[in-house]
């Protein structure tokens, strides 16, 4: 939080949260966190950077702001995660994002979400389900579940 009270009360007020357009890796390796709902009033935020997430092995739950566009590398890898939705506002997902994730069951990519990368499910060893968009139009899943032991169905 030191990162954006910039009053420095001590406490993130909506409108500190809308100023943030980064988090870069903040987060990444906190074992401590369980969800962050309060995400979705970083209003500014326009990428979930590179390994944001990354490592943190409780966080079971995420809401994006709507003003997410491109989740990078690696930025849910290694999360607590069994159900995951993509908005349609998230129009690319960068290779790993979602990798090594052995307790994600569930991922619905909503429809506006264009370009999905390699690898996304690399190490997702309990994923049964996959729903994918007719906007789809890019990235499409070379080496998808590469190494990752699944029996997941695409609807």
């Amino acid at each position: 939080m030191e990162h954006w009270d910039t009053d420095g009360d001590g406490e993130l007020s909506q409108d500190e949260a809308a100023r943030v357009t980064n988090l870069a890796e903040v987060f990444n390796g906190n074992t401590d966190i369980t969800s962050f709902n309060e995400l979705q009033y970083f209003t500014g935020l326009t990428a979930i950077g590179e390994s944001a997430f990354n490592r943190c092995s409780s966080l079971a739950f995420v809401t994006l702001p709507s003003s997410v566009a491109y989740i990078r590398n690696s930025a849910f890898m290694n999360t607590a995660m069994e159900k995951v939705t993509v908005p349609g506002t998230v129009k690319s997902i960068d290779w790993g994002a979602y990798a090594w994730n052995v307790s994600l069951k569930h991922i619905v990519f909503e429809e506006g979400v264009e370009t999905v990368g390699d690898v996304q499910f690399y190490g997702c060893s309990n994923l049964e389900e996959i729903v994918l968009p007719s906007t789809l139009t890019g990235g499409l899943f070379q080496d998808f579940f590469s190494y990752g032991e699944t029996t997941s169905s695409l609807i």
